[in-house]
């Protein structure tokens, strides 16, 4: 189940993501760590008996601007990792 969805789901879809940086080496395409800021998030449509919702993979560079977004200061859990 995926969370905050309600009702049965009919149908889930990938749409098409940008690529800021052009065409990706095909070696390294299906590696989302090492295309995630070429790319952008990837989003997905999905079909319930009450519409259609759209939701976007969490990329780990967006985990960690919430991050720093969210602690501010040098008293941060996310300031004392990186002064220990």
């Amino acid at each position: 189940m995926i969370a905050g969805l309600d009702g049965k789901i009919w149908g889930m879809s990938e749409v098409p993501g940008v690529d800021y940086a052009g065409p990706i080496d095909p070696s390294i395409a299906r590696n989302e760590l090492a295309t995630q800021l070429s790319r952008s998030a990837r989003e997905y449509l999905v079909l319930t008996n009450s519409g259609v919702q759209v939701f976007a993979k969490r990329r780990p560079i967006d985990g960690l601007q919430q991050l720093l977004l969210d602690d501010r200061g040098l008293e941060s859990e996310l300031a004392s990792f990186f002064t220990q």
